[in-house]
């Protein structure tokens, strides 16, 4: 079995590695986290205000000295809904509750973030799903042109680190003749141990791209 389809490393040799953050896909067209919160549509009026006094209590925190990005938003929901399950089964706690109690036993109170937390996942597929990606567009002609310039002076092969929370590699990959890329994730998005072909029928001599997603595919 030959190094394509084993478990990622990086051998003696590779000289050249690109480190990309979500500046890549902003060159792409796609919106940039601190920019999605406030453009993107929150959903219901119910749902919109959870997610914008969510924001607004992690602003308000005395050591929050930036602006709140759609990222920060997601893991605080989810305590919100590790507290609701507390509420709901912690003797301690449901002793202070009193009239909430109702919302609390019934689930409503958990649904109510469970549903906050719903609309954020929606709104990450909806803004960076693949058909978000202008494939199209001059700068993504221009950045698979720096990829394929990168590997072959790098002896035919580049290994690219992604913190990109969305499929804009992947894009990249489905939609490139002259470079073989070689990625953790299927198309659609199940990730695996070895090394998948991200774009079938390429030559066997053209130039090798490993995309190493750091925080996964969306």
């Amino acid at each position: 079995m030959n190094d394509d389809s084993n478990v990622s490393t990086s051998k003696p040799g590779d000289d050249i590695v690109l480190l990309a953050g979500a500046g890549a896909s902003s060159y792409l067209g796609l919106l940039t986290l601190g920019k999605l919160l406030p453009q993107a549509n929150l959903g219901n009026y119910d749902v919109a205000n959870r997610i914008k006094n969510t924001r607004d209590a992690i602003q308000a925190e005395p050591d929050q000295y930036r602006i709140v990005v759609f990222e920060d938003i997601i893991p605080r929901i989810r305590s919100y809904i590790d507290t609701a399950k507390r509420l709901r089964t912690d003797f301690a706690f449901r002793k202070e509750l009193g009239s909430l109690l109702l919302d609390i036993d019934s689930g409503v109170f958990e649904k109510k973030w469970q549903d906050a937390l719903l609309r954020c996942y929606q709104i990450l597929i909806e803004e960076y799903g693949p058909e978000s990606v202008n494939y199209n567009s001059e700068e993504f002609q221009t950045t698979l042109k720096l990829l394929e310039e990168l590997a072959e002076l790098n002896s035919g092969k580049l290994h690219i680190f992604t913190t990109n929370y969305d499929c804009s590699y992947q894009v990249l990959a489905l939609h490139c003749k002259n470079i073989r890329f070689r990625t953790h994730f299927d198309n659609k998005g199940k990730f695996n141990k070895h090394w998948l072909n991200a774009n079938q029928g390429i030559e066997s001599s053209l130039p090798l791209a490993y995309i190493h997603q750091l925080h996964g595919c969306k």
